[in-house]
Formats: C-alpha cells, structure tokens, sequence
C-alpha cells in the first residue's frame, strides 16, 4: 500500500527509439502514485493512447510486472526486484506515431505524451480470418499448425520448455498448445499453493509467460494460450473448481526455480 497521493508520472522509457511493423514496442512507466491494489483498475490504471499516422486512436492497458533475471539451474528463484508499471503495443502502420500515456487513480489523472517511429516490416501476421478455411500469413503464406499439448512444465519451466521446444523445431512443428492452471503457469487463482487470491498476480509465472512468448517467434513458433480449463467449470471431473475446497496434493504446485534478480528492459 503506497500513501495517498495523486498521480505524478517520472519518465516514460521506450525500449528502442523506432520499432519495424508487428515488432513489440514496450513501455517502462516510472510513477509516484498511492494506491493498494496494482492490479485493481479501479484503484489505479495506467493506459496509453496510440495515434497511427492515418489519425486512427489505440488504447491500450498497462500492466504491474516485477523483474527477474532468468537462470538455467535448478538453483531456488531470488527475491524479486521492485515491481513497475509497463505498456506493450504492436503498431500496424509505419511512419510517426504520437502516444500519452495516462496514470489515474482516485485522487487525480497525470499525462506524458512522446512519439515513436514505425519503419518496414518486423514478422508476418498471422490471420485467423480470412476468405478461404485455412489460416494464413499477412504475405499471402499458408499456415499449418503442426504440434502438441504443451500443457505444464514437468520440474524445471526453463530446461522442460528449452528441451521440449527445440525438439519441437527439429522435428518440423511450429505450435504448441499452453494452459494456465493453478499448478502449471496459472497467474491468479484462491488462496495457497503459491496464490494470493483475486485481483493478486503470481509474478514468477508471469515472469516465464513472458519469457516463453519471447522465445517462440525465434524459429517462427506459434501458441494457443488456454487461460481457462475443463477442471474449472467441473465438479466430478478433473475438479479444480470452486466447489472443491482442497486441491488434490497431485495439483499442488512446488515453487519454481530458475529465476532471481531484475531483467532490464520492458
């Protein structure tokens, strides 16, 4: 909990001053601000407007995320650095757009406007529509997902993922399939088992999420991200539900290692 104060924002720092078409542009906010809850929207909400070149407004939620370093061993994780708020966009056009980014909270709103140079192509865009039944690239390209359920990591998210993905890649397959649940990378759930609850994010899962959509694209891999599950919504059946007061020992995650101090950079 951070005492009552209006929002001020410090500095807004982009992580490269221009960024190809469909490349990631982050944002890293400095703020001083009170609020009690980072995750509440309500209680403090940090947004951006972006403005293509054509005049066209996106706007776009920031997010509260605490900074790891990542490691290889099996070595327990470090504390974590101090958290901050931070922004990602993917821009759609080149040329100059402009972009505010906005802090509120109950107390008052702060602004900090900049511009940021969009130039050439970065990846291809994956459609999910299009005329025919197939998907397909934004450059004309057919894309078949060739791949598996990699659902939860067995003991080590870093060596599973690295070993499974490039596996993965050697074998021609360019998708997999990742659930959320509360004893793989699962970011919210009740209380226990490493969970705090509603509105209370699990930063080192979010922490290897992160990790994991950076580390696809490298060999041009793709993911279905499934936030929910059938246990969810079931009583009887692979239950994990709210009906069920205690989570089989089976589903009860251990920490994870392979994480320590602050990673730079949105």
């Amino acid at each position: 909990m951070l005492q009552a104060q209006a929002p001020v924002i410090n500095s807004v720092i982009p992580a490269a001053g221009s960024v190809a078409k469909y490349d990631m542009f982050g944002l890293s906010i400095a703020l001083t601000a009170g609020y009690n809850n980072p995750y509440d929207y309500n209680d403090i909400a940090v947004r951006c407007v972006f403005t293509a070149p054509g005049g066209r407004k996106d706007t776009v939620d920031g997010f509260y995320m605490q900074d790891y370093t990542l490691s290889t061993t099996m070595a327990a994780s470090g504390p974590p650095a101090a958290g901050s708020f931070k922004l990602r966009y993917t821009p759609n056009k080149t040329g100059t757009w402009h972009y505010v980014v906005s802090c509120t909270n109950t107390l008052g709103t702060a602004h900090s406007r900049a511009n940021i140079s969009m130039h050439g192509s970065g990846r291809t865009r994956l459609y999910t529509k299009n005329s025919s039944n197939y998907l397909s690239f934004d450059n004309a390209g057919q894309y078949i997902p060739v791949g598996e359920n990699m659902c939860w990591q067995d003991k080590n998210v870093y060596t599973d993922y690295t070993k499974w993905l490039n596996k993965l890649s050697d074998n021609k397959g360019n998708f997999i399939r990742l659930w959320m649940p509360s004893w793989g990378l699962g970011i919210e759930w009740k209380n226990g088992y490493g969970y705090a609850g509603l509105k209370s994010y699990n930063q080192p899962h979010a922490f290897y999420l992160d990790w994991l959509a950076r580390l696809l694209p490298a060999k041009r891999r793709y993911m279905m991200l499934s936030l929910d599950h059938h246990g969810q919504v079931s009583s009887t059946t692979d239950a994990t539900g709210p009906t069920i007061l205690t989570m089989p020992p089976t589903a009860a995650p251990a920490p994870i290692p392979g994480i320590s101090l602050p990673m730079p950079g949105p």
